[in-house]
């Protein structure tokens, strides 16, 4: 749940998983980032994996790491 304002908590672990989605300047020498803790990040890292592991499926890669070769043979054979 994304909550806006400058939530506080007394230790670190209470946050648990922390993803930074965006940061922008909101004033002069002023930072905002945007980001999801907790059970929001768990589930964004587990959809963006499904999301990698798709791709790969597409793309006829036999692994998540060799996506990026198998999409630089696909350009390769395009042109």
């Amino acid at each position: 749940m994304k909550r806006p304002g400058h939530p506080h908590c007394h230790a670190s672990g209470q946050i648990g998983t922390f993803i930074i989605l965006g940061e922008k300047s909101i004033g002069s020498g002023i930072r905002r980032i945007e980001a999801v803790t907790g059970e929001a990040a768990d589930a964004l890292v587990d959809a963006r994996f499904d999301q990698l592991t798709r791709i790969g499926d597409l793309v006829g890669a036999q692994t998540v790491d060799a996506i990026p070769d198998r999409i630089a043979a696909i350009q390769d054979e395009l042109r």
